[in-house]
Parts: C-alpha cells; sequence; structure tokens
C-alpha cells in the first residue's frame, strides 16, 4: 500500500513538473521572445550615399533607423544635400531605432563677388582672381564721367555668392571719346594693352 501510495506521489510530481515545464515554454515562445526580437532585432544598413538627404530620410524612417546630419561640406560634382559619407557603413548589422551618421555636401563651394568698380583695371584684377573668380572678360567703353582705365561696372553685381570660379565681367572706362581719331603706335605691345590704345583711340581691333 505505502509503495503504491508513493508511486502515485511520484507520478504526480512528474505530471506537474511536465505542466510548469509547458507553460514556461509557452512564455517563453509567445511572449518573452518577440519582445526580445522587436527590442534586439538586427538587420542590415542600407546604402545611403549619393542619395539627398530628405529622400533618404523618408525611406530609411521606414526600415527603422533615423538619419543625424554631423556635418556639410564643399562638393564640386555633388549637388546641395546629397550624402558624402555614413556611419555605419552600408552592409554592416545594426539594431533597428539606430543613427545612421550623415555628411551631406553644400554644394559646389561659393565665393563673394568684391566691390571692384572705381578701381584701376590691375587692382580690380587682382581683386577678383583674390576671391578664387576668373576676370577674362574685360569689356572698354567711352565715357564722360569714369577716368580712364577705371572699372565703370561690373557684372555679376558685388555682394553676391557666385560658384567658386566664376566669371566677372569688367567694364572698364576709356574716357572721353576722342573728336578725332589717331592711330597709336603698338608694334611689340601686349595684346591687352595694344588692344587698350587702340579702343582708346575709338578705333576697333580686328585681325589681319
Amino acid at each position: 500500500m505505502k509503495r503504491l501510495r508513493s508511486v502515485f506521489v511520484w507520478s504526480a510530481r512528474v505530471v506537474l513538473l511536465l505542466l510548469v515545464w509547458g507553460v514556461l515554454a509557452a512564455v517563453a515562445n509567445y511572449v518573452v521572445m518577440p519582445l526580445v526580437v522587436r527590442r534586439g532585432s538586427v538587420i542590415e544598413v542600407p546604402d545611403l550615399r549619393n542619395e539627398l538627404v530628405d529622400d533618404a530620410r523618408a525611406g530609411i524612417r521606414k526600415r527603422g533607423f533615423r538619419i543625424v546630419v554631423d556635418d556639410e561640406r564643399f562638393d564640386a560634382e555633388a549637388p546641395a544635400g546629397m550624402i558624402l559619407g555614413q556611419q555605419p557603413l552600408p552592409g554592416k548589422k545594426a539594431k533597428k531605432g539606430r543613427r545612421i551618421h550623415v555628411v551631406v555636401s553644400a554644394g559646389p563651394p561659393t565665393s563673394l563677388v568684391p566691390d571692384v568698380t572705381a578701381m584701376p583695371l590691375e587692382d580690380a584684377l587682382f581683386a577678383v582672381r583674390r576671391a578664387k573668380l576668373e576676370a577674362d572678360e574685360i569689356q572698354y567703353l567711352f565715357s564722360d564721367s569714369v577716368f580712364a582705365g577705371k572699372v565703370m561696372r561690373q557684372q555679376p553685381e558685388p555682394g553676391l555668392r557666385v560658384p567658386r570660379g566664376e566669371t566677372v565681367t569688367l567694364f572698364v572706362s576709356l574716357g572721353k571719346e576722342p573728336s578725332r581719331y589717331l592711330v597709336p603706335g603698338v608694334v611689340g605691345l601686349p595684346e591687352d594693352q595694344a588692344r587698350y590704345l587702340i579702343l582708346k583711340a575709338g578705333l576697333k581691333v580686328g585681325n589681319v
């Protein structure tokens, strides 16, 4: 009789343990594991380079990441807003919700157009080139109010920001238009100086 009771107690304990184990397994499978996966799941970091940051933000949010702009730098080829680099790098594994730090293009480098009006031509050329702009376009015009050799006006206007290397056109005074025309001696002179003297004399420059 005692032996039968012992077998019954032992069997009851085994059944109870199996039930407890089953309940714990179910809780782990259907409650704990989804929470772990949701909070700690890792996915591959996408390649955001060469995308515009606003477009990338919209797409990356759906994949569980966030974009943080760490820096902007000038780039002669990439338009403003294009992503130049990122961290973590593309292809790395990262948890959802992680921030992706990016460097964004500020567009081509720019220069501030200096004010060279009323300057002598040589000083104006120096100021334009110091601003990392070109001054290859020079037009000469007669003027009753501006002394010969000085800049009357310029294009683009001073104070504007333009792409670095852009040409600034200078309009230079020839002084008052002469009442009669004398052919200046220009043999042996540099081309730009000869052109200036010919135009100042009220004549046109031609090709021979």
